[in-house]
């Protein structure tokens, strides 16, 4: 009895196996997908980037005058800077030099000490009756606030100079990348009314883009 049960189950397995479908033959295969990394494009319109930077010459004056000027390639303005801080270091040396020997002289005078004369050497004048204590301190101090007044002067046109020195190198870098192609144009050509049809004055501006 046993024996005929085993048979008669695996003869029914035989036949589900023989009745089920074959699925692979309705299997849809598999389609693979391959990307292709590509650059994106650029812009036709897109600026260059600039090579010439106006703040580097800014900052190279700055840092060093005329430094910025050689940058632009404008190192023939560079000797005349120096000759320019030059001149005005030996104006504010020129002027210190007399503010200090006025400034001596008007210490001797009053120290009430007769071994310090050195009033007499730059005044060349002595003491007397036709020139007194208060007369020589009165010429001794002006001729003091006139020469620090100078000095002063000197060292604001100093700074103004080297003020001037960084705007120079500022500005002459903008102008190298400055537009003056053939679009950049002034034409002068007869204006028409339209709706009268006679000539008149007048100006337009027309941009191309």
């Amino acid at each position: 009895m046993l024996l005929c049960l085993v048979y008669i189950l695996a003869s029914a397995q035989t036949e589900d196996n023989q009745a089920m479908p074959d699925t692979t033959a309705f299997s849809t295969p598999i389609k693979e997908s391959i990307t292709i990394n590509s650059k994106p494009e650029t812009d036709e319109f897109e600026e260059p980037e600039k090579i010439h930077l106006p703040r580097k010459a800014t900052m190279y004056s700055a840092v060093l005058p005329g430094l910025g000027q050689i940058y632009n390639g404008q190192a023939w303005k560079a000797p005349f800077i120096y000759a320019g801080f030059a001149a005005f270091a030996y104006g504010i040396d020129w002027n210190n030099s007399y503010y200090l020997n006025y400034k001596k002289a008007y210490y001797h005078l009053n120290d009430n000490n007769p071994n310090t004369t050195f009033y007499n050497e730059l005044l060349n004048m002595e003491i007397d009756e036709f020139n007194p204590p208060g007369t020589l301190n009165q010429s001794i101090m002006q001729k003091i606030e006139y020469y620090s007044r100078q000095r002063t002067l000197v060292i604001i046109g100093t700074a103004a100079f080297y003020l001037l020195n960084i705007v120079d190198a500022n500005v002459n870098a903008h102008f190298l990348d400055f537009d003056i192609s053939e679009d950049l144009t002034f034409n002068l050509q007869p204006m028409i009314e339209p709706t009268t049809g006679k000539p008149f004055i007048g100006a337009a501006l027309t941009l191309n883009f």
